[in-house]
Order: structure tokens, then C-alpha cells, then sequence
């Protein structure tokens, strides 16, 4: 088990942020039965932990007597909301049925071994013969083709690019703030 550094090491004075979040989840009853024991060891023995876990046990106290306040029925009855309703869905029973019964999650699994075994056992084998002549060479006039359209593509991106962004949207509003900052530095110069 590590161990817990009582403080912060740059300051002697606050308690860790480890030990703070355990008195937090101990005083909230979050956290295990070995967390509530170790807490209550480090309390015992310091003071201001004491006082802090008492301080966030009576306010965990309050805030779960704090009654839910119940929502007048005509405003229920105007909200429309599809996404709480429970109807029956074949996907949903699925998800269910397989991902959640550990009993049906190990037989699918199986199932699905099973017929992978089975195809790879029972795989025909086709022999390859190759690929004809006249299929290579319209595989290579259509790979050339495609390339000379995407070469088009990029020379008429690129002259777009290079004439007409470049130059509008990102050179002219460089310029500017230049042109700014200098003014700035130049009023600023001779103000002094």
C-alpha cells in the first residue's frame, strides 16, 4: 500500500490534496471500509484532519436530508420527451442479451471461435492465376488518368492559393497589424 504525505511539501501548513479528497469520500460514505479505517488512524493523531472530516461529515448530513422537491404534474405533462421513454427495441435486447449475462457473452464468443476455426480449417484453396494482360494495362490507363485529373486539381488549388488567398487573406492583414504596431511604436517614441 503507498503511502499518504499528510502535507504539501512547498507548504507545511495545508493538508495534501490526497488526503483531502479521502476525507471528502470518507465524509460523503463514497469510499470503502480500509479508506474509512486509514482516516480514521490519520485523524486520531492530527488535529486538523479531525477538524476538517468532522466539518465535511456534518455537511455531507445536511446535504443528503435536503428532501427532493416535487414538480408540479402541468409541467410534466408539457414536456415532450422522447428520449426517457422505454420502447421495446430488438437492438437494445441484444445489447443486452449478449453484452450483459456474462453466460451469453461467453457463448457468443464461442460461437464466434468456433467459426473462425471452422472457415480456416475448411478454406478452400483457389489457385491464382494471375492477372491477364489486358487488365493490367486498363488498370494503368485508369491509374493514369486519375493521376492526371488530381495533377489538374492541385495546379488549379495551387494558382488559387498562390494569386488570390495568399495575397488577400493572409498578406494583407499581416501588412496591417504591421503597420499598426509600427504606428504604435512610432506615437510612443514621440511621446517620450
Amino acid at each position: 500500500m503507498k503511502s499518504m504525505k499528510l502535507f504539501k511539501p512547498e507548504n507545511n501548513l495545508s493538508l495534501s490534496e490526497e488526503i483531502e479528497d479521502l476525507i471528502i469520500k470518507t465524509a460523503y460514505k463514497d469510499s470503502n471500509i480500509w479508506e474509512w479505517i486509514k482516516l480514521k488512524i490519520l485523524s486520531a493523531g492530527n488535529d486538523e484532519i479531525k477538524k476538517l472530516w468532522d466539518e465535511y461529515r456534518s455537511t455531507a448530513e445536511s446535504v443528503h436530508s435536503i428532501e427532493p422537491e416535487k414538480c408540479p404534474e402541468n409541467i410534466i405533462k408539457n414536456l415532450s420527451i422522447e428520449s426517457f421513454s422505454e420502447k421495446p427495441s430488438l437492438i437494445r435486447d441484444l445489447y443486452t442479451a449478449i453484452f450483459v449475462k456474462p453466460i451469453f457473452t461467453a457463448a457468443a464468443i464461442t460461437i464466434l471461435t468456433a467459426v473462425i476455426i471452422t472457415s480456416v480449417i475448411l478454406k478452400n484453396n483457389y489457385e491464382y492465376e494471375g492477372y491477364k494482360k489486358a487488365e493490367v494495362e486498363l488498370a494503368e490507363r485508369q491509374t493514369q488518368y486519375a493521376l492526371s485529373v488530381i495533377g489538374k486539381v492541385f495546379k488549379s488549388t495551387k494558382r488559387t492559393l498562390v494569386d488570390d488567398i495568399i495575397p488577400v487573406k493572409v498578406s494583407k492583414p499581416i501588412n496591417q497589424g504591421i503597420e499598426t504596431v509600427n504606428k504604435l511604436f512610432k506615437s510612443e517614441g514621440e511621446i517620450k
